[in-house]
């Protein structure tokens, strides 16, 4: 599962969970929902992760981006094939990729709310 949020001034947070691990996060997110503080993505396992949530290359080099702290949305959008992170409810009930639900809650007030 991803969880991702993206705010009005830019910042971004991102989750990735698999059964109840989490797997990475991007973003400062004081993990609320855990009972612990989430653990940085280190390299051992990046190869978990590709295997998991499939992507190949792209969705590999965004994977090292996040340790390296410098990951940038649209990687994970092109390597997991993903409609983009800003995509209005009318794009995503047209048909999610292959394998994905998607949830998604947006103020009526805001502009993805088309």
């Amino acid at each position: 599962m991803l969880v991702s949020r993206g705010y009005k001034m830019g910042d971004w947070q991102l989750k990735a969970y698999h059964k109840k691990d989490l797997l990475f996060k991007v973003g400062d997110d004081p993990d609320d929902e855990l009972a612990w503080i989430g653990r940085p993505l280190e390299e051992e396992g990046v190869a978990k992760t590709v295997a998991l949530f499939g992507g190949g290359a792209t969705f590999e080099a965004f994977l090292r981006d996040v340790i390296a702290r410098r990951p940038d949305p649209r990687d994970l959008v092109d390597g997991l094939s993903l409609p983009r992170l800003n995509a209005g409810f009318k794009e995503l009930a047209a048909g999610p990729a292959v394998g994905w639900t998607y949830a998604v809650w947006v103020h009526e007030s805001s502009p993805l709310n088309r």
